[in-house]
């Protein structure tokens, strides 16, 4: 049998082949067949449990994916959880049907595997950043108000993130196309060349994507163990909230960069050693095996964190209305730990207003220690973190 860019032989009947794209006529057929049928049943199944998740809070609860209200300029701000689960429901999906293609052998044109392989894994980068999206703001406009700015500019992170989503749907798609192209036409050499480069654009977005959410990560966990500590009884309804929130920021925030660490080693490693890998049977099957299920195990984690743990997803500022859906008021009081006062909760979008308002007054009364301390959090649900702010007694005076 004579070797294609995809298919590696050694000698005519013992070849090895580039399991992304086939799985056909080689040395690692048969485990291959075993493992992308497990991939299809666990990708299956995690993308009916995202569709019942996207069900429940965006049909039933009327959750938007897409916050369109406090959008800046043309930029859309996607909603965390909801897009988190969105996102992460289509790369399962995606995952399914290309494990499909590859067991069956259907669409043997090699540029539309290559697509169809290299597709999902956009999608699921998009899901971490659209998370990253709404952790970079709340640390934002938490940091304006209790600490130092941590992004001066809202812009800026809109900017960052909408990158980071957009970005790899264009270089990497552009890399794998034209390596198909080349490898079709036995140009081998530009065919190794944009592969080399695809996979190393792929190392750059996840190390850039991983180290941005640990780092916004840890930042609110700090914030959210700032106010925690200020609440006069640690088993009062609002210090439960923030800390089952603390904890779905920990779950995610481990899970997400664990997976973007060890996608961007494999990544890294294939696009270095890729002829060495898939010449190894042992060393092939073992790349296979955790580039294979790296982002259904990450995404079954979440998704069963948000299923089995609802209590995680609750808000400091959440009630529930007749129909089921889920309002956020001011009206709701809850004692805190400052002159042992009751403390209003009031939601995120009254802050951005208040915060315009009295940026400067407030931070003026702050300074001299002349403020009575307000409690006011973040859609926690919606926006995937707890955010906690200190406003003045002018606050007050504005009603939702």
């Amino acid at each position: 049998m004579e070797g294609t860019f995809w298919l590696l032989c050694e000698e005519p009947d013992h070849c090895h082949c580039d399991w992304r794209i086939s799985i056909i006529n080689c040395y690692e057929s048969k485990p291959m067949f075993y493992i992308y049928t497990v991939n299809i049943v666990w990708s299956l199944l995690i993308a009916i449990m995202g569709s019942g998740i996207i069900y429940d809070r965006v049909i039933r609860k009327k959750l938007p994916i897409f916050d369109f209200e406090s959008s800046v300029g043309n930029f859309i701000r996607p909603r965390p959880i909801e897009s988190l689960v969105f996102f992460g429901t289509i790369f399962n999906f995606f995952r399914a049907l290309d494990t499909i293609l590859l067991v069956s052998d259907a669409l043997p044109n090699s540029i539309v595997r290559s697509i169809l392989y290299e597709l999902p894994w956009q999608f699921g980068l998009c899901a971490f950043a659209c998370y990253l999206f709404g952790i970079a703001h709340t640390v934002s406009h938490s940091s304006k108000i209790i600490r130092n700015n941590w992004f001066r500019s809202s812009i800026r992170i809109d900017i960052l993130c909408t990158t980071l989503i957009t970005l790899p749907f264009i270089t990497n798609n552009i890399c794998s196309i034209a390596a198909s192209i080349y490898a079709d036409r036995s140009q081998f050499y530009q065919a190794k060349l944009f592969t080399d480069l695809l996979y190393h654009f792929w190392s750059f977005y996840c190390f850039i994507l991983a180290s941005f959410i640990l780092f916004a990560g840890l930042r609110l966990l700090k914030i959210l163990q700032h106010h925690l500590e200020n609440q006069h009884d640690q088993d009062n309804h609002a210090s439960h909230k923030i800390k089952h929130g603390a904890f779905k920021v920990k779950v995610v925030m481990v899970v997400s960069v664990t997976s973007l660490l060890v996608f961007m080693l494999i990544k890294c490693f294939y696009g270095i050693f890729r002829k060495e890998i898939l010449l190894n049977h042992v060393a092939s099957l073992f790349v296979a095996i955790f580039w294979t299920f790296d982002g259904t195990v990450a995404s079954t984690v979440v998704f069963l964190t948000l299923v089995i743990n609802p209590k995680a997803l609750s808000q400091l500022n959440i009630s529930s209305n007749s129909n089921g859906s889920e309002t956020y008021t001011n009206t709701q009081v809850l004692s805190t730990s400052h002159n042992n006062q009751q403390t209003p909760v009031v939601d995120s979008d009254y802050l951005q207003r208040e915060y315009q308002l009295n940026n400067l007054s407030a931070s003026n009364e702050i300074s001299k220690g002349k403020y009575n301390p307000f409690i006011v959090s973040s859609e926690f649900e919606q926006s995937t973190i707890s955010e906690t702010h200190l406003v003045t007694e002018e606050s007050k005076r504005y009603k939702l």
